[in-house]
């Protein structure tokens, strides 16, 4: 018995355009997952960092951020000869967030034309260690510095999803 033939027309410029686009949205949810592995959208290994100096005053933060969550700072504080440690937080990191709450509390806290100033009581230990909790108020790429008296100030770069 015979095939029936069917008349099919075949394109196969498009076919082989089809077979491109399907290959290109492979490799593009290839590198979605991927990249969320990693964790740009949540935690992972691309997801937090930390950067700082030799004499001590270094920060941790979360690199990707949500807009509605809260996100978290370590900063790590040198001590002066007073057994004091001291903050500044540039104004722009004002614009960008709503501080939380900040662990141990100041013993004073006070703000100038551009920044905001924290004093610690870093006891005897000569080091200090604050729990920043920062709470986004819109996406973007967040940029502020956070600096302590005799320190290069350190630039923190985030990007806060909405």
């Amino acid at each position: 018995m015979a095939e029936p033939s069917i008349p099919i027309e075949e394109n196969m410029r498009f076919q082989r355009a089809t077979w491109k686009a399907e290959r290109a949205g492979w490799v593009i949810l290839t590198l979605i997952v991927a990249a969320a592995l990693l964790g740009v959208f949540s935690n992972g290994y691309l997801s937090f960092t930390q950067i700082g100096d030799e004499n001590g005053f270094g920060v941790s933060y979360e690199r990707f951020q949500r807009k509605t969550v809260t996100t978290h700072l370590r900063v790590n504080l040198p001590a002066d000869d007073d057994n004091e440690a001291h903050l500044r937080i540039g104004k722009s990191a004002l614009d960008d967030y709503e501080i939380d709450s900040i662990d141990p509390r100041p013993v004073r806290a006070a703000a100038d034309q551009s920044d905001l100033v924290f004093d610690f009581d870093a006891g005897s230990a000569r080091k200090l260690t604050a729990f920043i909790a920062l709470r986004p108020r819109r996406a973007t790429i967040a940029r502020f510095d956070l600096s302590t008296p005799g320190q290069k100030p350190l630039t923190l770069q985030a990007l806060v999803y909405p």
